[in-house]
C-alpha cells in the first residue's frame, strides 16, 4: 500500500476494524502468526521484509537468536521499536528492498514477507526475490503470506478498504490500484510458483491460509 495510507492512519483504522469484526482478513492475518511459530521455530536469523510495525515477528522472536525488522518508512519502524522493545534479539533497519536488502551475501536463515507486503511490490517482485534468495544462507527457507485470487478474496478487500475510508481508484482482474497508482495483488498458485521458480528457489509448497490466503514456502539449495 502507499505510504499515505500510513501517513493518514488509515492503515491502523483498517486494521483495527479488522480485528474488532473478526473478518475473514483478520482470520488470515491471525493463521500467519500460527505459520510462523511452526516455520521460524530456532532459526537463528530472520529477517522481515517490510515490517510495517513488526506484528508478525513477536511470536516468533523467543526462539529465535536474532531478527531484523526492515522497511523503508521510518514511521513504522518507530512503531516495530515500541511493539518488541521487551526484545533483545531484534535489530531494526531502514532501506527499500526494491532497490538492494543491506546485508552480505548468505545472512540469514529465514526471510519472510508477510500480509500481502509482496503483492504490494508491483513490478519489483522480481528483484525482491532476487534480494531475498541473495542474503539467505544456502538451505534457507523464504515465507510469502499473500491474498488468494478469487471473485470472493476480491470482494473480502474491497468491502474492508472502503469501510476504512481507504480510497480505491481502479480494480481490474483482481488486482486493486490504491491512491497514486500504487498496486497492491492477489495471486493463483501457479502464479506464485512460477515467480520463486524463476528467482532460483526450489521445493516451493503453496497452501491456502486462512479463509483467503496463499502460505508459499521455498528454499535456496
Amino acid at each position: 500500500m502507499h505510504r499515505n495510507i500510513y501517513r493518514r492512519g488509515l492503515y491502523e483504522r483498517w486494521l483495527a476494524q479488522e480485528q474488532r469484526d473478526c473478518t475473514p482478513i483478520w482470520q488470515w492475518l491471525e493463521s500467519e502468526e500460527k505459520l510462523l511459530r511452526k516455520e521460524l521455530r530456532n532459526i537463528r536469523a530472520i529477517l522481515d521484509i517490510g515490517c510495517g510495525n513488526g506484528r508478525e515477528l513477536r511470536s516468533v522472536l523467543k526462539s529465535s537468536q536474532r531478527a531484523v525488522c526492515m522497511d523503508r518508512l521510518t514511521s513504522e519502524l518507530h512503531k516495530a521499536r515500541r511493539n518488541l522493545r521487551r526484545f533483545k534479539n531484534v535489530e531494526f533497519r531502514r532501506a527499500d528492498a526494491t532497490r538492494r536488502v543491506p546485508y552480505k551475501s548468505a545472512t540469514f536463515g529465514a526471510v519472510i514477507l508477510t500480509a500481502n507486503t509482496f503483492g504490494n511490490l508491483g513490478a519489483t517482485k522480481a528483484k525482491v526475490l532476487k534480494e531475498a534468495f541473495r542474503v539467505l544462507m544456502p538451505h534457507g527457507k523464504i515465507i510469502l503470506s499473500v491474498y488468494r485470487s478469487s471473485s470472493n478474496t476480491l470482494a473480502q478487500r474491497l468491502h474492508s478498504y472502503q469501510a476504512a475510508g481507504i480510497k480505491i481508484i481502479k480494480k481490474r482482474k483482481g488486482t486493486l490500484y490504491i491512491f497514486e497508482g500504487t498496486v497492491t495483488e492477489q495471486f493463483t498458485k501457479p502464479a506464485l510458483k512460477k515467480l520463486l521458480k524463476n528467482a532460483g528457489f526450489t521445493h516451493t509448497m503453496v497452501r491456502r491460509l486462512g479463509p483467503v490466503g496463499w502460505a508459499a514456502i521455498a528454499h535456496k539449495q
